[in-house]
C-alpha cells in the first residue's frame, strides 16, 4: 500500500513519458520498460483503488449518517417522553389546586362567625373556670 501510495504520488508529481517499442528497436529514453499487460494491469489499479476509496469513503459516509440518525431518533423519543412527564405532573399539579381551592372556598364567610363565636366563647369559659379556680381566695 506505502508503495503504491509513493508510486502514484511520484507519478502525480512528475507526468513522464512512455511510448510503444517493438521487439529489438532501441527505447528513445531511460527507464523502465512495461508490456502492455503490465501498463493496463497500473492503469487499472489506479483505477480500482480510487473505486475503492470511493466506496470506502461512501460506506462510512453511510455509517456515521445512519449512526447521527439513531441518536437523533433516540433524543427525540427522549423529549417526548420529558415531555409527556412534564404534561402528567401539570395535570396532578393543577388537580392539587383545585382541590386546595375547593377546601378554601369551604371556608365560607357564615362558618367564620361561628368558628370566631365559639372561640370567644371558649376562651371565656376558660377564663371564668381559671378565675374561679384560683382567685376565689
Amino acid at each position: 500500500m506505502f508503495l503504491s501510495i509513493l508510486l502514484f504520488s511520484v507519478a502525480i508529481a512528475d507526468p513522464g513519458s512512455f511510448t510503444f517499442v517493438s521487439e529489438g528497436q532501441p527505447a528513445p529514453f531511460e527507464g523502465a520498460l512495461f508490456d502492455p499487460l503490465a501498463v493496463a494491469d497500473m492503469l487499472t489499479r489506479a483505477q480500482t483503488s480510487l473505486i475503492e476509496c470511493e466506496i470506502n469513503s461512501n460506506m462510512k459516509l453511510s455509517e456515521q449518517r445512519a449512526k447521527f440518525e439513531a441518536d437523533l431518533k433516540k433524543k427525540d423519543i427522549t423529549i417526548d417522553s420529558d415531555a409527556r412527564e412534564y404534561a402528567a405532573a401539570l395535570s396532578y399539579k393543577q388537580q392539587q389546586i383545585d382541590d386546595l381551592t375547593k377546601v378554601v372556598k369551604g371556608n365560607s364567610p357564615g362558618r367564620k362567625i361561628i368558628w370566631y363565636t365559639a372561640g370567644v366563647a371558649s376562651g371565656i369559659a376558660v377564663t371564668y373556670g381559671a378565675y374561679r379556680m384560683f382567685g376565689s381566695e
